[in-house]
């Protein structure tokens, strides 16, 4: 147990180099589409070790190199406030014609 969870903080600090490297934290697609020959491990590695993604990025938080992956995450952006829709008017009740000049006045 111990040498899995050693390897797993071994492979948070290459992990932490690489996305200092490419001053960007890839989402899980990103990675997943990204050669192999690109990237310090294969994505089923990444999950054989951390068992998900965002543990992974859990870890990388814990690492040595915690300052510059948070300053590498990306800022959320702040949600417009939306107003509460009015309620619709209520229809007005139209009365029916009165006809004029009919047979049965």
């Amino acid at each position: 147990m111990r040498n899995k969870k050693l390897n797993a903080e071994r492979a948070a600090v290459a992990l932490g180099k690489f996305f200092i490297f490419k001053k960007k934290i890839y989402t899980e697609e990103e990675y997943k589409t990204t050669s192999r020959f690109k990237t310090p491990f294969k994505y089923t590695t990444l999950i054989r070790l951390f068992k998900t993604y965002d543990s992974m990025l859990e870890e990388l938080d814990k690492s040595i190199y915690a300052k510059e992956i948070k300053a590498l995450k990306p800022k959320p952006k702040p949600i417009p406030k939306v107003e509460a829709p009015k309620a619709p008017a209520k229809p007005k009740k139209v009365e029916p014609a009165k006809a004029k000049g009919g047979k049965d006045e």
